[in-house]
Formats: C-alpha cells, structure tokens, sequence
C-alpha cells in the first residue's frame, strides 16, 4: 500500500502557504505599527522574537493543530548540536510532530555593489549551509530562509542570486540546477507569492534518516518605514 503524503495528513500545502503569510504579515503589522521600537536598527535576535512572539498571538490560519514557536531546539541527529532555530511552525497529531516549518532569519544590508560579505556569509553559510548538511531541519522536505533588509527586495533578491552563482557555491550548497540551467526558480513554483525564488538541494550528508533532499524558499521583508529611526541593541 502507497504510504500517505504527510503534508495531506497533517498539513496540506494550502494551509502552508497561509502561514507563511501570517509570518509576512505579522511582520509588516509590526513594522507599520510600531516602527519606533521594531526597525532595522535592532539586533536579529530581537526582530525575530518579537516577530514570533507575535506570530504565537495570533490565531493560525491553518485549520491543524499546531504551534508557533521562537528558538526550538534544533532537531538535528547530533545530540549535542547547539544551534536553536529562530523560527518554528509545527503541527501535532497524537501527541508526535509530524510537519515542522522552518525559518531562518537573517537581517541583510544591500548596497549598489551588493550584500557585504558578512551578510552573505551569514545567510549562505550560516543560513543555507545548516540546512544542507541537517543541522536545520533534516527530516522535512523544505525550509524557508527569512532575509530582513532595509533595501527593497529587487536588491536583496539579485544579490543573493549573485552570490549563489559563485565559483563552487553549486557543490558547497548541493545545488541542483532547474531544466533551463539556473540555480534558482524565480518564480518559485510554490509559496508565491511570499517567496521571492527557490532553490533545491542535496543535502550532503549519508544518513538514511535525512530527506535526501530540501528545497528552501527565499522570502524577502523589508523595512520600509525609516522616520524616527535610531540604530540600537
């Protein structure tokens, strides 16, 4: 007998979609509503918190059981492995988490001559990378990568696609090529229009209880607002 699609079990792609967009929406909500105290300015640890907190305030479109959550434990094979993920949806049947989302935040600043090179690391080796080798995520089948930026989105999106097309990132990042020889699909084919592009990896890593393979899903926010603004921790 054919085993069931966990996603129509538990989580059907449509209720996905609709959470992603609560994620997007909270953060502009935030970002509208109080821009003198969630702006650019503040850490990442703290733009993500109060997103999620406010995420956790709010009733889930989705029709499942099921929670939002900030800084979970990563459920990685490697017992002993620090790392926290900022973000987490995860729905519950029978007491056992059967779909989790992941997102993985990171505050970016693009210029004319594109992202720096800490922001780039730290979204493709600190961000992507994780997913790659299961650090993030290594049982689900797709992750989402959160950039928080000042800049709009065409900048922050072109600069990540400059950086994903770099000698060797292809093999670092297990990426898999689209049928007309691109490393991203832009459109992304699912979770648009929140996702600026997608792309597919390998996960590079040998152990039958990975999913061989992830797909992540890039959603660009941005800070618009910038009266009253004043750098802080």
């Amino acid at each position: 007998m054919r085993e069931a699609d966990p996603w129509r079990c538990a989580l059907p792609y449509r209720d996905a979609i609709g959470l992603v967009g609560d994620l997007v929406d909270a953060f502009y909500a935030l970002e509208r509503e109080s821009s003198h105290t969630y702006h650019f300015g503040l850490h990442e640890t703290k733009l993500t918190k109060r997103l999620a907190n406010r995420l956790e305030n709010m009733r889930a479109r989705a029709c499942h059981a099921g929670m939002w959550q900030f800084e979970q434990g990563t459920n990685t094979f490697i017992e002993d492995d620090p790392r926290r993920l900022d973000i987490t949806y995860c729905t519950v049947v029978d007491n056992t988490v059967t779909i989790l989302l992941v997102f993985e935040c990171k505050k970016i600043r693009a210029g004319a001559r594109g992202i720096s090179e800490y922001d780039r690391k730290q979204y493709i080796q600190d961000g992507m990378r994780r997913f790659v080798i299961g650090s993030y995520a290594p049982r689900e089948a797709i992750g989402f990568m959160v950039s928080m930026s000042d800049q709009p989105h065409e900048a922050v999106v072109t600069s990540l696609k400059r950086s994903l097309s770099s000698a060797g990132s292809d093999a670092w990042l297990g990426l898999t090529k689209t049928a007309d020889g691109k490393l991203w699909m832009e459109p992304s084919r699912r979770f648009a229009p929140h996702a600026a592009f997608s792309t597919v990896h390998q996960r590079i890593v040998s152990s039958s209880n990975y999913s061989p393979e992830i797909v992540l899903y890039h959603v660009p926010l941005q800070f618009r607002r910038h009266a009253r603004l004043r750098p802080t921790e």
